[in-house]
């Protein structure tokens, strides 16, 4: 049940990703690009993927917990890309959880850089990446 669900959504979902690309691409205002992929790839392919999954495997599909997750991906889906896109439109004003304030057990410290946390110094400083 929720497997074929997932998969309905999905394509409902890479339909209008699609169409937003094509629109996107006949107006030639990339605005909202980032949001775009993040559309179709966590709203269309990961869903039909899940929904695939739990359709091939219905002992996996009945539990509840594949219920909780169907949704709470739905639900996802939809509201990521979204919120990508509010952001892009409205500015960084709207974000609701600045990534690098979350670093340093969650004390607000402004923009992280090494020099304002030294783990991550000292993490960048014994790199073995070649440079």
């Amino acid at each position: 049940m929720i497997g074929s669900l997932m998969m309905c959504v999905s394509a409902v979902v890479l339909l209008f990703g699609t169409l937003g690309g094509i629109a996107m691409g006949i107006q030639q205002d990339f605005t909202l690009a980032p949001a775009h992929p993040h559309l179709n790839l966590v709203g269309g392919v990961l869903l039909f993927l899940f929904g695939l999954y739990y359709h091939l495997i219905p002992a996996a599909g009945t539990t509840m917990l594949a219920r909780i997750q169907g949704w709470t991906h739905i639900l996802g889906a939809v509201l990521f890309p979204g919120g990508v896109a509010v952001v892009l439109l409205k500015g960084p004003s709207f974000e609701i959880a600045p990534v690098g304030r979350l670093i340093d057990g969650g004390r607000v410290h402004g923009p992280v850089c090494p020099d304002r946390v030294p783990h991550l110094a000292r993490l960048i400083k014994s790199s073995y990446l070649p440079l």
